[in-house]
């Protein structure tokens, strides 16, 4: 069964001259996937703003408080309640997934590209899109971001399948190759620093100019992500 999330507030959003749309990120829309992953299957749960928003309409719901929660990778606790449409109203759940999504985030065997997606920091495309290559006309916004996205998942990649001494050993090399200080302690906010370096010397390097199709380039910063000044230390193919 299908579980939702919904939150209410101001996206960030960036328009995709590939696709002609917009892509939207932010701390809103983490908000909502990290609300959808502690619901049920078949349940619906929203934010407080949500109900803020939907004050004053005439719709046909009722409502539960399932509490202040403070959900992973968010900066501040959100008000939860459940929603259930009058005739479903006496439909029950259990308590909120909160052990299992913590779980989930922390499984190898769970789908990779999902996880990566709510792990990729919100803040990390908004620096991609005002990358000095992209104010100097060297990039595009939308190719800014799509390389570092790129990059920062082939990072998630390379290092998926190791744990321990051994995973650390790799990030502290790749960290001393790119002139990155090493901070442990937030491997997200680590892998975007790791990014923007790498895009920042492949594309300087490459002199491409704007409007270069963005999924050539990622290859070629994947590649250079782990043979940084010609020395092959790992192997990664890029996605």
């Amino acid at each position: 069964r299908v579980r939702v999330g919904v939150h209410y507030g101001t996206a960030q959003a960036i328009f995709d001259e590939v696709t002609r749309g917009y892509d939207y990120y932010g701390t809103v829309v983490n908000a909502a996937s990290r609300i959808e992953s502690v619901a049920h299957g078949g349940q619906v749960v929203v934010s407080e703003a949500v109900l803020n928003a939907l004050a004053g309409a005439d719709l046909d719901y009722t409502s539960v408080s399932l509490g202040v929660q403070q959900l992973r990778g968010l900066p501040a606790p959100l008000t939860l309640v459940q929603l259930s449409p009058e005739r479903f109203q006496e439909r029950q759940f259990p308590p909120l997934r909160l052990d299992k999504a913590e779980e989930d985030d922390e499984d190898p065997s769970d789908d990779n590209a999902s996880r990566a997606s709510e792990d990729y920091p919100a803040a990390l495309q908004q620096k991609a899109a005002t990358h000095a290559l992209v104010r100097n006309g060297t990039l595009s916004a939308a190719a800014a971001v799509n390389l570092v996205q790129e990059v920062f998942y082939s990072i998630q990649a390379l290092l998926c399948m190791v744990k321990g001494d051994m995973r650390k050993k790799m990030l502290k090399d790749l960290c001393k190759q790119w002139h990155i200080q090493v901070s442990l302690d937030n491997e997200p906010k680590l892998f975007g620093r790791l990014a923007m370096q790498v895009m920042s010397s492949v594309v300087t390097l490459s002199g491409r100019a704007a409007g270069s199709r963005p999924n050539s380039v990622a290859s070629r910063a994947s590649r250079a992500l782990v043979t940084p000044r010609g020395k092959k230390k790992y192997q990664v193919t890029p996605q």
